[in-house]
């Protein structure tokens, strides 16, 4: 039985992900930050799977979140063995000639509370041959999105490969997901259908399978990653978008 914190939990893609695990037997730690969200994603997952989540509400942008995160879970006796940093998205003003205020918000959202978790668990997670696994995207490859989406994502991937030989010496894994369009109830293309569904339709077009990469097939296949047998996983950044990209 392993212990598995998802950040950003209780919807989209990080609810997936805390599905799959639940199935697998793992016990997911899902969080958000609204109280009744994630108190209704824990009894889905129940309702699911017949397994339970320890769901725990929190903003991980308010100051020292990640330390209180750390100590609520240790009152619960909860050492973590895989951590899935699910946090991130776009922030308002992420536009051309960025500002840089909204550029350290999006650092801040892709990639710095993502470190300060790993930080702040890397201990427990190398008494127990952890694994963490960053959601990035395959925005950091081309480009072709909102400034500080793309730069804060580009970053995420780097602090990866500069993290794993480190972190292999300690025994601890380290790599990342990059989806492409991701399909799901309220994701940026979702919304696109009405905003701007010229754009969607030419994003479907340009799709292989003339369709978008499922929530539910990035996480299954990010659990079955979660068990493969090889430490030479670590620092890989894998893409999952049908070979759109």
């Amino acid at each position: 039985m392993r212990y598995a914190i998802v950040t950003a939990s209780s919807r989209g893609l990080g609810f997936e992900i805390a599905v799959a695990l639940a199935k697998k037997g793992d016990i997911p730690v899902i969080t958000g930050r609204n109280e009744l969200s994630l108190s209704e994603s824990a009894k889905k997952i129940k309702s699911i799977t017949g397994r339970e989540a320890l769901p725990v509400v929190i903003d991980f942008l308010e100051e020292d979140a990640s330390k209180f995160f750390y100590d609520e879970l240790k009152k619960m006796n909860v050492s973590p063995s895989i951590i899935i940093n699910n946090l991130g998205g776009a922030v308002a003003g992420d536009k051309r000639n960025i500002d840089i205020k909204v550029l350290r918000e999006a650092m801040r959202l892709n990639l710095e509370v993502g470190i300060e978790i790993n930080n702040i668990f890397f201990e427990d997670l190398k008494k127990l041959s952890g694994t963490i696994v960053h959601i990035g995207s395959t925005a950091s490859l081309h480009y072709d999105a909102p400034p500080g989406y793309t730069i804060s994502k580009s970053a995420l991937n780097a602090y990866i490969k500069n993290a794993a030989p480190n972190f292999a010496r300690d025994g601890v894994c380290i790599f990342g997901i990059l989806p492409g369009i991701l399909d799901h109830e309220g994701s940026a293309f979702d919304s696109m259908k009405i905003s701007n569904p010229d754009r969607y339709q030419k994003a479907l077009d340009a799709a292989p399978y003339r369709r978008f990469v499922k929530s539910s097939e990035v996480a299954e296949y990010i659990v079955k990653l979660l068990d493969v047998n090889s430490p030479m996983i670590n620092g890989s950044l894998i893409k999952v978008d049908g070979g759109t990209d």
